[in-house]
């Protein structure tokens, strides 16, 4: 093999390697860079993976709506800390908490969007919560896979429930929703949806660009290879 094809393919392939120094540079530091916890703007999201959120799962309740989109639920627009969630399966308000069923857990939080409490079918509920609603007393009820529950204050003493027929939560029609609350979901959540971490490993990986930058970036693997090998063996023959 001539030098002289060896420095052109040298050359064509710097551009990869130092796109692989670079990313593999700034993943292996993402906890100090917090890139887990910086996201890419709608836009650069929507440009790079197509991926935009329109709807939103809503739910009116006494004083509030109650919203989820991708991961995120929302009181009024505003993101809840600390709960990532797939499934919104109902909401309920009394005078004290704001009760939500989601992912089959339930969780109790204030009216502020504050944690009160988180249940799971092995944390403390009685069964896997698949709704909510309340009996004509105004009594909160969990519906289960196996029995419908009452639920106290305390959220300890459960009981099954077998009475009068419950008025299940349904989600709100959108049209029913103000425009800045469904707004404001709209452009946290995308904002929100794809972090650095992710464009960087994709980017290192090739997956950024389909199955096409998945072969060019192991093609330039293959070339770093043959280049190391071959500039070897220029090595050992001009000796």
């Amino acid at each position: 093999m001539s030098r002289k094809l060896h420095r052109i393919i040298g050359i064509s392939s710097f551009i990869f390697l130092l796109i692989f120094a670079i990313t593999g540079l700034l993943l292996q530091h993402t906890s100090w860079l917090h890139l887990d916890q910086k996201y890419v703007p709608a836009s650069l999201s929507k440009f790079l993976y197509g991926t935009i959120v329109h709807e939103t799962i809503d739910y009116e309740t006494d004083n509030h709506w109650i919203s989820q989109a991708g991961s995120f639920l929302y009181i009024d627009g505003h993101p809840v800390p600390y709960i990532e969630l797939n499934n919104l399966q109902g909401v309920v308000e009394n005078e004290t908490y704001i009760w939500v069923v989601g992912d089959n857990k339930l969780w109790v939080l204030s009216k502020q969007g504050e944690i009160i409490d988180e249940l799971s079918f092995l944390g403390g509920l009685p069964d896997i919560a698949t709704k909510i609603g309340r009996n004509h007393e105004g009594a909160i009820v969990i519906g289960g896979l196996r029995n419908d529950w009452l639920i106290n204050e305390d959220i300890r003493d459960w009981q099954v429930y077998r009475r009068t027929q419950v008025s299940w939560a349904l989600p709100a029609r959108n049209l029913n929703m103000p425009k800045h609350i469904k707004e404001s979901v709209l452009v946290h959540v995308n904002n929100h949806l794809i972090n650095w971490e992710r464009v960087f490993l994709d980017f290192h990986s090739g997956r950024l660009f389909g199955i096409v930058g998945v072969v060019i970036a192991d093609m330039a693997a293959l070339l770093l290879l043959f280049l190391s090998a071959t500039g070897i063996f220029l090595w050992i023959k001009r000796i």
